[in-house]
């Protein structure tokens, strides 16, 4: 600011104190200005204090959106966790399917082991001794004889009777 003091030439300005004038508008500019200045400043500080509120507004928004995810994200994990756990029941029943599958073919294969020897006892010739055996077979041929309550297997060898290991059997 400048403060312009203007005279007539050659005339002489009496009784004011210039000096006092031209300090007081000084001093009421500088006043002035000062206010102003700390207007501006108070203005400066709001808006940074609502930059701030906005800040922490949206860092709670933030927070809020993270909590949303993980909440999804266990979800996920549970609905996860409940199609494995339809899996493993699907699983178990199979298993049980299964093992009663493998047991009725344990049980076919059995009957049809049972069905072979007996056809192949059936195929050879059933006697109630060694002697009798050997005296109706040639060599090389199998016979079979009934001894109580089970029946052995036996190979006619050049006219001696050789029991076939492992071809004992409960005949009742």
């Amino acid at each position: 600011m400048s403060i312009k003091l203007y005279t007539a030439p050659d005339s002489a300005i009496t009784g004011v104190d210039v000096l006092a004038v031209v300090t007081a508008k000084v001093l009421a500019a500088a006043a002035s200005e000062a206010a102003t200045g700390a207007d501006a400043i108070a203005t400066a500080a709001d808006r940074v204090a609502v930059a701030a509120d906005k800040t922490a507004a949206d860092a709670d928004a933030v927070a809020t959106a993270a909590d949303a995810v993980a909440t999804e994200a266990d979800r996920v994990a549970t609905a996860a966790d409940r199609v494995q756990t339809g899996l493993d029941r699907v699983a178990a029943a199979s298993s049980a399917t299964d093992a009663q599958i493998a047991q009725t073919g344990a049980e076919t294969a059995q009957t049809a082991a049972e069905t072979a020897r007996d056809t192949a006892f059936a195929s050879m010739g059933t006697y109630g001794s060694t002697a009798a055996g050997i005296a109706a077979t040639t060599n090389g041929q199998h016979f079979i004889v009934i001894e109580g309550d089970e029946s052995q297997e036996y190979l006619n060898n050049a006219g001696v009777a050789e029991a076939i290991v492992g071809a004992r059997y409960l005949t009742s």
